[in-house]
C-alpha cells in the first residue's frame, strides 16, 4: 500500500531524517476537526492489485503505529469526507 495524496489533502508529513523511501515515504494527509473540534487526521493509501487480491482472500487490514500505545484510529473503505457528508 502507498499513501496517496486526496484532494482534501492539505499538510504532509515528511519521513523522518535519515529514514530511506524503503522504509518510510511521506504522507500526504487532512488535518482539521470534527464538528465538536475534536482533532482528526486522514490519509488515503492506495493497493496496488496484488495487494486487492490478497485481502479478498483474508479479508484482513493490519494496522501498525509506530511509538508507544494506540491513538484513537479507525480504517475505512470509502471517504470519510463523502460518508460525513451523507450524515449531514
Amino acid at each position: 500500500m502507498l499513501p496517496t495524496t486526496f484532494p482534501e489533502s492539505n499538510f504532509v508529513y515528511t519521513k523522518p531524517a535519515g529514514w530511506t523511501d524503503e522504509q518510510c515515504s511521506d504522507l500526504p494527509v487532512f488535518e482539521g476537526a470534527y464538528p465538536d473540534g475534536t482533532p482528526v487526521i486522514v490519509s488515503c493509501w492506495r493497493l496496488n492489485k496484488e495487494e486487492m487480491e490478497l485481502i479478498q482472500q483474508t479479508g484482513c487490514v493490519y494496522l501498525m503505529v509506530i511509538g508507544q500505545g494506540t491513538p484513537p484510529v479507525s480504517l475505512h473503505i470509502e471517504s470519510p469526507f463523502t460518508a460525513a457528508a451523507a450524515e449531514e
